[in-house]
């Protein structure tokens, strides 16, 4: 073998006289090495083993070995056993002569190449010519290998050094289980080593790890410490180590000195090598994958499965054929019904184990069940999604570490039109097991099986009383029983039902023999011929039949029916759907249901499967006769199968009249079942994968049909309309299929709407295959045949057809626009509109929300980005977050919107938005989908664009895979892998690491000019990027070439920004002379703007309709109803808080803890784009803007201010912030904000659930609003009631305890009402009261037709009306106490958390944060550490010391805090608004408090 090759060996130096030919190097490379790379100069371009070493060893044969060198493929010894074991069988067999099979074999490793030289020599050769291999290496040459570590875990830091060496596995950290494999490969090969000249190469410069430079492997570390090894050190670093610049280099020297060194000892001494026994060679025993093997069948095999443990055997001995290296299948064929499949399912049950990477079961009836099969198989693998699920299949089990699996292909009968070859990988391990009636497989498909025949008969009559359930039987019976297994054939299907006959109906088995004895008679009558054909079992088969009717009649018509569909997975629950009602459009364009009835299914069919006691009695009875089987099916709930044979006897029996009847039928209920669209059927691809493989049994049926006998127009459009449907799964050629085959049923139908239907997705499949003209063409076409002909005024009013016409205008804009005519693609959207443009109908809207979205891409293809901004951001507002993964389009806006965040300098607002989304991509499982590849993309952009560079690369290494596991890329895969490979090659780039930097860009451009878009500005940007890391790298002459080919393209092409970042701030970055920089690519973004309702609100948020109002004690708030919110862009710092951690002292209750923000431990299999927490951007929260709401809070914002300017210091640098606690229905700690704030957070539960969790919302958004306004403050949450109407007296009193004795808190936030006091809760507030504790309640919303509530109207508390933001008193807000402890604060419509919410319930929290407010501020004020005394004798600094403690004091009472809030207060409701007080510039505040303060005298009695 010859020539660059990146997998085996590849010989690079042969020398002219073959017989002259003395030894054989071969060297292997590294982790994440290459055949050739690995060993070439990057400057000079020197391979050293094919340029420079013939000269010295002009007699040996120079090779390299190539192979997956994954950091996985080094963490398990059988991964490391097959790289090893294909290193000793692509040498045995290059090296076939008896001269080449004696000549000597030196190797020269690099890096981990050398774990695999030692592997290779250890383990146990499985022919003579690995023998010969091993015995004939006499010298390795480790370069830079880790050789000597004291234990595992050293030797997994070492290897985490290693990989840090490489881009893609940067800062990665071993488990000490898998460093464990290479630390006794080492300590194996000490003990058990041949005796072979070692040469150790170790670096002794330093290379860099990200922002370190280290070395890698150090001399203690490379060194094996054996007698006679030589141990040289090398002036270079672990990646150069294995490089040289010429024949000058000093470190080439040191390696070639060494090797004539050995070349002369073979020379001298001849070929003679110490001779290394089979036993001394040392095996490393199998360690097992942690991970559990994958073991999918359909169902288990049957009980009662006799006379065929030779068979058995047979497999076993022929797949334990050891030492072979190949791939090994085994044929099973045979008459239906034979016991096939329950043989490869026994095989399989009894060897599970042995198959670690698992046993995968695929029905071969058709392709389309195959292609099913693995569907299911790559979603329980967790594979990447891919274009071509096959080949994604295929390829996983190529890999040489996924050696141990199963394939078996049941059914397969029909090698033409299922090649199941095409299915089977290409490799030299695995096994393969096909059951089949074809008898020329055995041949075709493996030279090895069985044709297998019916049973003798003994096992017969044991399979027959077994399933009768008859452990004995007389001399008598077991007559009738031999004559009962003849009669039957000995066919183990038929024998399986009569014994289930005998034992359902409990008849003595002489009169069942009787029974079959007359029904085969009948059947011979009017038969032509007898045997062992399908035609002598239909008399017998009908014995079961006949009982089945006889029992219950409805149960034979539910087994005609299922007999004319996919036998093999037949689901209950499409079987119920297909008999329901299903959701469609009508012509007003909203969503109507059409009845199973008026869509053709019979009345009688439909009522046995939706009433679920008949549908079981029916189910039980096939079950009982083994007429079906039950499948073992998970999640998807009961799914059942029947055998092709009693498939084919059941309709066999029946007239053809009754034949053709019960085909339409199964026709119409997978029509029935199929859900219609994404937008109106919830889990639309769920429901739709699992019905796949039904498809084309049906369109078989339909073509079986008879031109005469074939469906009415309302049948085909039924038809038709699930084809269309089907178009969103599968893969391309199935679309084409389906699409067709719709296109042939509505030729001639006059239902335009079905027909555009057609023509939209006849255009929109071959514009994903690239197909642009064709899909223009299948437009035109449209337009040419239907709406020129004229239209029918029915439709003007038809709000189906006209959104159908729209989604033909946006095919044609989408066409337009990818073949770049951006102005003609925007005239045809605006062209377009509803037929009422201010009520658009439900169907219309969603052409609406695709046009919006079309021209908000139009506009940032463009660059107007401001434009696209405007449209994504109204888009977002209108529809949330995506939570269904049909709403493909939405997911598109989201990238949109996160990309044009980022062209315009905001990727911290992209950075939010993708942050929640992702959320509920990973909950759901969709990061491999597609669109879930590209919102990680996205967010890795934003990494980018704040120069994250470190989250960044690890969010690139953990989608590289995704994008390579896909061999047949569409256009849109084709832009994700480009991006991947230009998001490195810009973070190298900026980093300045040259090398890599064009390694990069190299490969982002051979994908770019493989796919044909060389006059694109991409390639241009890459072009240029190349040139300046040419540049950089004193290429200067290249560089120039790649700069003159970019500017040549630059002039005739134009300007689109297709790519987020590369038209725009990247291009401004490299279009520059060379060797110089444009603007900074990185944003310092420090406070960004962004709406509300992107961070808080969730996916569904809770409603604030009015809500009966019950009596009894309830929260005090006034819902206020749902109209369009006003979404709040709110300011968010992009540093975070650092909170002291603190422990709840009660460990018996349950509580809330959640620390700040940690960065999880970085390795290749994190990836960073999965949400573990909220982004560190999204803290410090405060409101600016000029609406209602928001001016309250920008009012309150200035006051915060004003403590900036008195230098108060945040709450993280307070060493006793102000301790609140919130008395309510608890706290939902999975907001954005309130996860932002968690270290001020405790949360306790005080009812019996002990779940501190809110699941009402009331108390959340209380918590919010303290958080808000009381900036400095820690909050306790108590948890006293899981709903606004169900207060806990008990709890409340006991929270109000461990307030005031536990949390130690200083106010008490108490947002509820009773109409009378609770005495228990009495007297925990005067306990509360009288250790100085203030509390604050809401007065209620009844405005003055009642007094306040209880506890506010209590002594000692604080009472809280509620106000507008402009200090009104509001309408429901009670009247002034005459305690004179009443204040009214900001109550009325207070936006929070997303929601509008008003009540004194949401007034109160922010008086008592105004109250936290006050409380910290004098504490700051007053305190010595902040005002120290200056300028008096020690006695007036003491005297004046204690007079400031005193101070302290009573700002915590009851009296101290009223007093100060009267300052902040005006108008007859004692209007709250702290900035009366505390605003910027007013240098009176520190007097007015002190004075205040000095004439209370603390004393609330």
């Amino acid at each position: 073998m010859t020539g660059d090759r990146r997998h085996g060996i590849s010989v690079l130096y042969q020398p002219k006289e073959s017989e002259n030919t003395d030894s054989d190097l071969i060297a292997i490379h590294g982790l994440s090495g290459h055949p050739l790379g690995s060993w070439t100069h990057k400057q000079t371009g020197v391979m050293w083993l094919k340029d420079l070493l013939p000269d010295d060893l002009p007699n040996t044969r120079i090779m390299t070995f190539g192979y997956e060198a994954k950091f996985r493929n080094f963490t398990g010894h059988q991964d490391l056993m097959n790289i090893a074991t294909e290193f000793l069988c692509a040498l045995e067999k290059l090296r076939g002569s008896r001269e080449e099979s004696d000549r000597p074999i030196f190797l020269v490793c690099h890096c981990l190449g050398g774990v695999v030289a030692k592997k290779a020599l250890l383990i146990s050769p499985n022919t003579d010519g690995h023998a010969k291999i091993q015995k004939a290496v006499v010298g390795v040459l480790f370069l830079a290998t880790p050789q000597t570590t004291q234990d595992p875990i050293s030797t997994g830091k070492l290897l985490a050094r290693i990989a840090s060496t490489h881009s893609l596995f940067r800062a990665f950290k071993p488990a000490t289980s898998k460093s464990r494999v290479l630390y006794e490969i080492t300590a194996d090969f000490k003990r058990g080593r041949p005796d072979i000249n070692f040469v150790s190469f170790y670096e002794t410069r330093e290379v860099s790890m990200g922002i370190f430079k280290r070395l890698a492997v150090d001399q203690g570390s490379a060194v094996l410490g054996l007698p006679g090894e030589d141990v040289i050190g090398q002036h270079a670093n672990h990646l150069d180590i294995a490089t040289f610049s010429g024949k000058t280099d000093a470190n080439f020297h040191n390696v070639i000195s060494r090797l004539r060194k050995l070349h002369e000892t073979i020379t001298s001494s001849g070929p003679l090598r110490p001779q290394v026994s089979k036993e001394q060679v040392v095996e490393i025993k199998h360690i097992s994958e942690d991970t559990e093997s994958l073991f999918e069948i359909p169902f288990l095999p049957c009980e009662c499965f006799r006379g065929r443990e030779d068979l058995i055997e047979r497999m076993q001995d022929h797949f334990a054929l050891e030492g072979t290296q190949k791939q090994l299948s085994y044929v099973l064929t045979g008459l239906g019904g034979c016991g096939k499949t329950h043989a490869a399912l026994h095989y399989a049950q009894r060897n599970r184990f042995k198959y670690r990477h698992g046993v995968f079961f695929l029905n071969a009836s058709s392709k389309e069940t195959i292609t099913t099969n693995i569907g299911r198989f790559i979603d329980l693998l967790k594979l990447p999604s891919a274009s071509n699920k096959v080949e994604a299949f295929k390829k996983w089990l190529c890999r040489s570490n996924h050696s141990n699996w199963l394939l078996i292909f049941d059914n397969a009968d029909d090698m033409t039109k299922t090649p199941i070859s095409t299915y089977i990988p290409t490799t030299s391990h695995g096994h393969v097991l096909v059951t089949t009636r074809d008898q020329a497989a055995l041949g075709s498909i493996s030279d090895h099986g069985t044709p297998m025949d019916v049973l003798d008969e003994e096992p017969a009559i044991e399979v027959l009383l077994v399933k009768a359930g008859l452990r004995s039987v007389s001399a008598e019976d077991e007559i009738h029983c031999r004559e009962i297994v003849k009669l039957l054939g000995y066919l183990p299907l038929a024998v399986e039902q009569a014994g289930a006959f005998i034992r359902v109906q409990q008849k003595p088995v002489r009169d069942y023999r009787a029974l079959c004895e007359e029904r085969v008679y009948e059947g011979l009558q009017g038969a032509s011929g007898t045997g062992n054909s399908l035609t002598s079992y239909l008399p017998v088969w009908d014995v079961n039949f006949k009982q089945v009717e006889k029992e219950l009649s409805v149960a034979a018509n539910l087994l005609l029916l299922m007999s004319f569909l996919e036998p093999m997975d037949i689901p209950e629950s499409m079987l119920r759907r297909g008999t329901s009602s299903k959701r469609i459009w009508n012509t007003s364009g909203e969503v109507t249901e059409l009845s199973a009835k008026d869509a053709g299914l019979l009345t009688g069919i439909v009522d046995l499967i939706q009433d679920p006691m008949s549908f079981n009695q029916a189910i039980n009875r096939l079950l009982a006769f083994s007429l079906i089987k039950p499948h073992n099916a998970g999640k998807r709930g009961r799914v059942f199968s029947v055998h092709p044979l009693v498939q084919y006897c059941a309709t066999q029996r029946v007239s053809t009249v009754q034949q053709k009847r019960w085909s339409k039928q199964a026709i119409l209920l997978v029509c029935q079942a199929f859900p219609f669209n994404t937008h109106i059927d919830e889990g639309f691809g769920d429901k739709g994968r699992e019905m796949l493989a039904h498809l084309p049994r049906v369109l078989a049926e339909y073509d079986s049909l008879s031109p005469d006998n074939r469906f009415n127009a309302a049948n085909k459009r039924h038809l038709s309309i699930m084809l269309l449907s089907s178009t969103k799964f599968s893969d391309t050629r199935w679309k084409i299929e389906a699409v067709s085959r719709a296109k042939e049923l509505v030729l001639g139908d006059q239902d335009v709407f079905l027909r555009a239907w057609v023509a939209t997705a006849e255009s929109t499949i071959l514009r994903s295959q690239g197909k642009l003209d064709q899909s223009m063409s299948a437009l035109e076409d449209h337009v040419r045949n239907t709406t020129l002909p004229g239209l029918t005024e029915n439709l003007e009013s038809d709000a189906r057809f006209n959104s159908q016409r729209g989604e033909l205008i946006l095919s044609f804009a989408e066409t337009k626009f990818r073949e770049g005519d951006a102005k003609s693609a925007r005239e045809e959207l605006e062209a377009w509109q509803p037929l009422q443009p201010f009520a658009p109908t439900s169907m219309e809207k969603l052409v609406l929300h695709s046009r919006e979205i079309l021209l908000g891409r139009i506009y940032k293809d463009e660059g107007n980005f401001l434009g696209a901004l405007i449209i994504f951001q109204k888009k977002l507002r209108e529809t949330g977050l995506v939570a269904n993964q049909s709403a493909g389009w939405q997911l598109l806006m989201l990238n949109n919107l996160s990309d044009t965040y980022c062209e315009l300098g905001r990727p911290l607002e992209a950075e939010m938005v993708l942050n929640k989304q992702l959320k509920l991509v990973y909950e759901k499982g969709w990061e491999e989908l597609s669109t879930g590849r590209r919102l990680r993309l996205s967010l890795i952009e934003t990494w980018l664009r704040r120069g994250d560079f470190k989250q960044a690369t690890r969010g690139l290494e953990a989608l590289l895979p995704a994008y390579e596991a896909i061999d047949h890329l569409n256009d849109i895969q084709r832009i994700g892998q480009i991006r991947v490979w230009t998001s490195f090659a810009r973070i190298a780039h900026l980093e300045k690491r040259w090398t890599s930097a064009a390694e990069y860009w190299n490969q982002a451009l051979g994908v770019i000019e493989s796919t044909g878009w060389t006059d694109s500005l991409i390639h241009a940007v890459v072009l240029l990027s190349l040139a300046q890391a040419s540049f950089n790298l004193g290429q200067h002459d290249s560089s120039q070439d790649f700069a003159d080919l970019a500017e040549k393209g630059l002039a005739t092409i134009p300007k689109r920004h297709f790519i987020v970042g590369l038209a725009s701030y990247w291009f401004d970055f490299v279009h520059v002379p060379l060797g110089t920089e444009g603007p900074s690519t990185i944003i310092n973004q420090s406070r960004v703007d962004v709406e509300l309702d992107l961070l808080f609100d969730s996916i569904h948020p809770k409603s604030n309709e009015d809500v009966p109002r019950r009596p009894g004690p309830s929260i005090s708030t006034t819902p206020i109803k749902s109209e369009p919110l006003y979404r709040l862009p709110y300011t968010v710092a992009a540093d975070g808080h650092k909170g002291r951690s603190r422990s709840i002292p009660r460990p018996s209750r349950s509580t809330i803890k959640q620390t700040s923000s940690v960065p999880l431990p970085s390795s290749p299999s994190h990836d960073p784009t999965r949400p573990t927490r909220d982004s560190p951007s999204m803290l410090g929260i405060q409101v600016e803007n000029d609406m209602e709401s928001r001016k309250w809070f920008r009012h309150l914002d200035e006051s915060l201010n004003f403590l900036d300017e008195e230098g108060i210091p945040d709450w993280e640098d307070t060493d006793e912030p102000v301790k609140i606690a919130v008395l309510d229905t608890g706290v939902d700690m999975t907001h954005a904000y309130l996860r932002s704030q968690s270290e001020r957070i405790e949360a306790e539960s005080f009812l019996e659930d002990g779940d501190p969790r809110d699941e009402d919302g009331h108390g959340t958004n209380v918590v919010a609003l303290v958080l808000r306004v009381a900036r400095n403050a820690n909050v306790f949450v108590a948890k006293v009631a899981n709903t606004q109407d169900n207060l806990n007296p008990q709890a409340i009193a006991e929270a109000i305890d461990h307030a005031v004795k536990e949390w130690e808190v200083s106010i008490i936030n108490m947002s509820f009402g009773f109409d009378e006091p609770h005495e228990r809760i009495r007297q925990a507030m005067q306990r509360a009261q009288a250790a100085d504790v203030i509390m604050f309640a809401a007065g209620h919303n009844d405005g003055a037709n009642k007094p306040l509530a209880f506890p506010a109207s209590a002594q000692n508390v604080i009472a809280i009306g509620a106000t507008n933001s402009a200090g009104k008193d509001a309408s429901f807000s009670p009247l002034a106490h005459s305690t004179g402890l009443f204040f009214s604060t900001f109550g009325e419509r207070v936006v929070t958390l997303g929601t509008e919410r008003s009540g004194t319930s949401f007034a109160t929290p922010i008086a008592v944060g105004i109250a936290g407010f006050i409380m910290d501020y004098a504490n700051h004020l007053i305190s010595p550490e902040f005002n120290p005394v200056l300028g008096k004798s020690e006695e007036e600094s003491d005297t004046e010391l204690q007079e400031r403690r005193d101070l302290i004091a009573r700002i915590r009472t009851l009296e101290g805090m009223n007093a100060i809030l009267r300052e902040c207060a005006r108008g007859a409701h004692n209007y709250l608004a702290p900035w009366i007080l505390f605003k910027p510039g007013h240098r009176e505040v520190r007097h007015i408090i002190t004075h205040r303060l000095k004439n209370t005298s603390g004393s609330t009695s």
